[in-house]
């Protein structure tokens, strides 16, 4: 860093890009202070042993001094669960394939007429559904959460050794020529600042983080990020909870269209459209019986279920409109509750991640943006 800051001396005689440079590393040097960290984490998987420890799960603020030592230690603390699970999966393949064979045996012997052979037969028949439950369930997705984890530390490891160049998102689609300090500053592209620091895993996110490398902020809102990387620094447990959660979101994902459904006004139907989603069906069904066991006219029976399909039709459109751009995102949509969640149960002291989590708490005050409702 600091040939970096002689090197920019000698090339940045304009002020302005001299001030600019000095509000670059500002930035720099804050958002590298979140390596110094603190607390020791309460982290448990399904049918696992807690790996590391806190005080009445409170998070612990003390700063760590060597960051490394504790990136280390976690991430082979997850190696080793990784592997327990891996060998734990391989077991119950194993003893899936003595329950198949048993039940193969248990069936050709209760075909001959066995009956205890017979009576057996319920034993894997029984124990073999709860036994791939328990493998892909439980045990599968225990694996690859302390897979995550390890590689989330490994990452981190990478980076305080100057091993991450080359592995992260280059941001070259940001890369403007006629900036004037983005070439000297290697704002983007491999090796770039923002390869360095970019852990967004939407498009929106990516393009914030490109807008602060590429205009200078005002002092307040340096301060108030700084803040806010002071306090997410000391916070490792809710950082590698986050990582986690947004690992299955595919880097660059876009949104828009969620963000676009989620803002938009309520679709609303008329107010006979949900007592006639009631009764329609009943009274189709009524007809029925009284055509098929009474012996009464099939006329009633046709008619209903004719305006039933038209209905079907009609409404058919409506629902398509509200679910239509969620249905391909609905995996994502999980996730982004998830990290809701978490966020929302945090007490965060800055100003900064207070203003963003401050809408998670307030009340709903009307119906979700595109949501199919009836007027009260």
């Amino acid at each position: 860093m600091g040939r970096r800051a002689m090197y920019l001396s000698g090339r940045l005689r304009d002020p302005a890009r001299v001030g600019y440079a000095s509000h670059v590393y500002f930035f720099i040097f804050s958002v590298k202070s979140r390596h110094v960290f603190a607390g020791k984490s309460r982290c448990t998987f399904p049918g696992e042993e807690q790996i590391v420890s806190s005080s009445a799960g409170a998070q612990q603020l003390a700063p760590i001094e060597e960051p490394r030592a504790e990136y280390s230690r976690r991430r082979d603390l997850y190696q080793a669960l990784a592997a327990r699970q891996a060998r734990l999966y391989r077991r119950i393949a194993n003893l899936r394939v003595v329950f198949v064979a048993l039940a193969v045996l248990c069936g050709w012997a209760a075909s001959g007429g066995d009956r205890t052979a017979a009576a057996l037969l319920i034993l894997p028949v029984m124990v073999f559904p709860l036994l791939v439950f328990w493998q892909n369930e439980r045990v599968s997705r225990a694996h690859r959460r302390a897979v995550r984890a390890a590689d989330y530390y490994e990452r981190g490891l990478a980076r305080l050794e100057d091993r991450w160049m080359g592995t992260g998102q280059p941001g070259m689609r940001f890369l403007d020529e006629d900036h004037p300090c983005a070439l000297d500053l290697d704002l983007f592209g491999k090796g770039s600042l923002f390869e360095r620091l970019c852990t967004a895993r939407t498009s929106r996110g990516e393009d914030t983080l490109a807008a602060w490398l590429r205009a200078p902020a005002p002092p307040d809102d340096v301060r108030a990020r700084q803040e806010a990387v002071e306090e997410l620094r000391q916070r490792l447990d809710l950082r590698e909870a986050l990582a986690l959660l947004a690992d299955g979101v595919p880097a660059g994902a876009n949104l828009d269209a969620l963000v676009a459904w989620g803002s938009a006004a309520p679709l609303r139907a008329p107010r006979w459209a949900r007592p006639a989603a009631l009764f329609l069906p009943a009274l189709t069904v009524l007809a029925l019986i009284g055509w098929l066991v009474l012996d009464q006219s099939g006329l009633p029976f046709v008619v209903l279920l004719m305006l039933e399909l038209v209905f079907a039709l009609w409404l058919h459109a409506r629902v398509h409109q509200v679910i239509a751009p969620v249905e391909r995102r609905a995996r994502d949509l999980g996730l982004l509750a998830g990290i809701l969640a978490r966020l929302k149960h945090e007490d965060f002291k800055s100003t900064h991640l207070g203003v963003c989590v401050q809408p998670l708490t307030l009340p709903v005050s009307r119906p979700l943006g595109g949501s199919l409702n009836s007027p009260v």
